[in-house]
């Protein structure tokens, strides 16, 4: 199985995501996205391919956390990297891959 990483950059934009969502609804609505996350990951590390290969880089694939939110993530022999979490409502190409 490939050892799964999260990148400083995707960290960030977790912490970032968490508390506008915490600041903007409760702790609740954080928890529930943060959950959905873990869970997303655990899919991620079991079968790797399973998303779509992100259209503006190829070696990237792309999963959505529920429907506001997408994961970046890239998958090599040995590792699954998180590269970043963007939230979809923003402008789509500001992702930072």
């Amino acid at each position: 199985m490939r050892e799964l990483v999260i990148t400083e950059t995707a960290k960030e934009d977790l912490e970032r995501i968490a508390l506008f969502l915490k600041a903007t609804y409760s702790d609740r609505v954080k928890t529930d996205f943060l959950e959905a996350f873990t869970k997303r990951l655990q899919l991620i590390e079991q079968i790797p391919f399973m998303y779509p290969v992100y259209e503006q880089k190829p070696l990237v694939r792309r999963c959505f956390i529920p429907k506001y939110t997408a994961c970046f993530y890239q998958v090599t022999d040995a590792l699954i990297l998180i590269l970043a979490v963007s939230d979809t409502r923003a402008d789509p190409d500001s992702v930072r891959l």
